[in-house]
């Protein structure tokens, strides 16, 4: 009988002592999920507060070979402008060379990886022809965790505005002359 009653007292503290961790876990499931929720929430606000830019932003993942070399960069995000100017909105999750080789010249893509290699930003602008498109863009990329952000604008307007200006300027000395 002692042996029965050690035997049952025994069962009923570990029994209390799994129920009172179970109790535990499920009181920290509940935080994690309204920790899920609350991310998702802000994450959810950032995306609205994106896609309401008129400057197209991109974030993108550095990928390195074997031996640390910066290869190329993975799409991580991207907002409802960039995904416009760009023509595309399937490019999350894929490397930059590989989906737009047109795009990216070899300067740009060192100007990207210096970026990435020693946070100083970029910021310049840029003259886009190809599939048909005469455009200017004013790019912005900044070092964002293990790659970078950019951001660019349309100035392509502005861009003919100066140009025709300029003619202007070269016709009046024209005429000076």
């Amino acid at each position: 009988i002692a042996a029965t009653a050690l035997l049952f007292w025994r069962l009923s503290r570990a029994l209390r002592s799994t129920e009172g961790t179970k109790l535990m876990l499920q009181e920290k499931l509940k935080e994690l999920d309204q920790e899920v929720e609350h991310r998702t929430s802000v994450q959810g606000m950032l995306q609205k507060v994106l896609d309401t830019s008129p400057s197209g932003t991109m974030v993108f993942r550095s990928l390195h070979n074997e031996a640390g070399t910066l290869i190329d960069f993975e799409f991580r995000a991207a907002n409802r402008q960039a995904t416009a100017i760009l023509g595309r909105n399937d490019l999350v999750g894929k490397r930059l060379l590989a989906e737009l080789p047109e795009h990216f010249t070899a300067s740009l893509f060192d100007a990207f990886a210096h970026v990435v290699r020693t946070g100083i930003p970029f910021r310049e602008d840029l003259h886009y022809e190809a599939n048909g498109s005469d455009l200017w863009f004013s790019t912005h990329a900044v070092r964002f965790e293990d790659g970078f952000m950019v951001t660019f604008a349309d100035i392509t307007d502005r861009k003919r505005v100066e140009e025709v200006n300029a003619e202007a300027d070269r016709i009046a000395l024209t005429g000076q002359i």
